[in-house]
């Protein structure tokens, strides 16, 4: 990875590059007005739009939806203008992919003043009510930096299968214990849950910064956690909060990808100079993550 990559993560600077110039210059700042921004990056998603969309026709003060699109060939843009003519559309020029287009609301967020952005995958959806009460929590514990509801298949009858992997003992220690004795807090420290829906505070951005660019897509978010945990940040699991995700039949990924995605993060500049030791770090995490 070079430098270069690295402040791109950091700084989100060559990202606007990618954007329309139409869109970019019809954004205007409009300091501090919005208290969370809604992030959803879509990709010929037409059949996701009254997935993601149809809870956030009606918003409540101090919210706003931005949608980034990274050049669908379907008709996910004209649809979006037809069935939410109120969200914020920025159209990539070509498909830069999910980090990145994410960096793109992130820095509007930033350069809006806004306090708390929201990360919602295409094919998920949360009732504002439910975000409500994940702003309060971030709100009442700063130290967590990201915070994700429990999140359930979309016919609302189980966990979402990824996520019940997010939530075992060692990946989040005590939730299941508790779940099991019937007793529960208000947020579980985890290692890792999923972009999907991720709660992420001003705070997080300022210190953190972006997902890195060279995760085209997949395991971005692995390595931004992995930034979080470093500096301090904590990733919390609100057990009482609730959205919805596909859940897909797990197929998981090969595992050389994966295993090359996990190279990546490990051998990243800042985790110093590889070594046969890493190596099998990370083929391990690819075994079990």
């Amino acid at each position: 990875m070079t430098s270069k990559q690295n402040n791109e993560a950091l700084n989100f600077k060559p990202d606007e590059n990618y954007i329309d110039k139409d869109v970019r210059s019809a954004h205007q700042s409009d300091s501090s007005i919005f208290s969370v921004y809604i992030i959803i990056v879509t990709y010929n998603a037409e059949k996701w739009l009254p997935v993601f969309g149809q809870n956030f026709q009606k918003l409540p003060a101090g919210w706003k939806v931005i949608v980034v699109d990274n050049a669908s060939t379907d008709n996910t843009v004209a649809a979006l203008g037809e069935l939410y003519p109120d969200f914020n559309v920025v159209v990539n020029a070509e498909n830069i992919g999910f980090g990145r287009a994410n960096n793109v609301g992130l820095k509007m967020a930033l350069d809006d003043g806004v306090e708390h952005v929201f990360l919602l995958n295409q094919d998920a959806s949360i009732e504002p009510d439910e975000l409500e009460k994940l702003l309060a929590l971030q709100k009442n514990n700063p130290e967590y930096f990201i915070l994700s509801p429990m999140q359930y298949d979309l016919e609302k009858k189980n966990i979402n299968g990824v996520f019940a992997s997010f939530c075992n003992p060692y990946a989040c220690p005590e939730l299941l214990g508790d779940a099991f004795k019937g007793a529960s807090k208000d947020i579980y420290q985890a290692k890792f849950t999923n972009a999907a829906t991720w709660l992420v505070s001003r705070e997080c951005l300022k210190n953190i910064g972006g997902f890195n660019p060279a995760f085209f897509l997949y395991s971005e978010d692995d390595e931004y956690a992995r930034r979080v945990n470093y500096h301090g940040g904590k990733i919390g699991i609100a057990p009482a909060v609730s959205a919805l995700h596909n859940d897909r039949v797990i197929s998981r990924r090969p595992m050389g990808h994966k295993f090359f995605h996990k190279l990546a993060i490990y051998f990243d500049p800042a985790n110093s100079s590889p070594s046969l030791f890493k190596v099998m770090v990370a083929w391990l995490d690819s075994l079990f993550r």
